[in-house]
């Protein structure tokens, strides 16, 4: 049976695992060796990653329902998380 390296299945699914805020960072290289941190997980398919999103609205509380559910981003890049490594 041939080797198939991850990186040549154009369908392959990663997880791509990021520090919860850039605070976390440090708190995550001590908390990781003991099976702990505070991570934010995208599920990466067919080149775009796809994660859970909450985000409270200012203003009027209704407006959350704009705000919240899964967005879509390029992997490996999130505006409120710091990457960490690909699984």
């Amino acid at each position: 049976d041939p080797i198939i390296c991850m990186g040549e299945l154009p369908n392959a699914v990663y997880l791509n695992v990021y520090d919860l805020d850039w605070y976390a960072v440090a708190l995550n290289s001590v908390a990781k060796q003991f099976g702990g941190g505070l991570y934010h997980v995208g599920v990466e398919v067919y080149q775009r990653e796809w994660s859970y999103y909450f985000r409270e609205a200012a203003g009027n509380p209704s407006d959350v329902a704009q705000c919240t559910g899964v967005l879509a981003n390029k992997p490996g890049i999130h505006p409120h998380h710091a990457f960490r490594e690909k699984m």
